[in-house]
């Protein structure tokens, strides 16, 4: 297992990277990301599949982050927006540190994914504040609203 070293932009940390994300065999990497929330925390978890020479694939968890409602609490769509806010910071962390060919955020939230359309300037502070902040972390990023709902 090797380790990485990392900032956040306000924490350094030491990242220890499972033996599947250093195997030399590998084609292509995919990183797949779920955010959800319920009525006492939200959070995110970012996998990686990869496929190697012989056609064989592989998936494993990369990373996660989970979080308690607040004491004054959320509504479940702000709760939402909490979870993809968690889930683009941490998109934004995998990015600079592995290869990947492909990224795909996933959230089952239709009020987060219509929020993410819209124009920050549009949305209440609240909401503007993170949709301007999932923007930026992860710039051109549209949404697609499909059956399994990704952002």
């Amino acid at each position: 297992m090797e380790t990485v070293d990392g900032s956040d932009g306000n924490h350094h940390f030491s990242q220890h990277i499972p033996q599947i994300l250093t195997e030399s065999d590998v084609i292509s990497r995919t990183l797949h990301k779920f955010a959800d929330a319920s009525q006492e925390a939200y959070g995110a978890v970012v996998y990686i599949q990869q496929t190697h020479l012989d056609g064989s694939s592989a998936t494993a968890i990369v990373m996660s982050k989970a979080r308690v409602m607040p004491l004054k609490g959320l509504t479940r769509p702000r709760a939402e927006l909490a979870a993809a806010y968690v889930l683009a910071k941490l998109l934004k962390y995998c990015s600079n540190i592995l290869d990947i060919q492909s990224m795909t955020a996933w959230s089952d939230s239709s009020i987060v994914l219509c929020w993410l359309k819209k124009s920050p300037n549009s949305l209440n502070t609240f909401v503007a504040n993170r949709v301007r902040h999932i923007h930026q972390l992860i710039p051109g990023a549209e949404p697609s609203k499909t059956k399994e709902k990704h952002m």
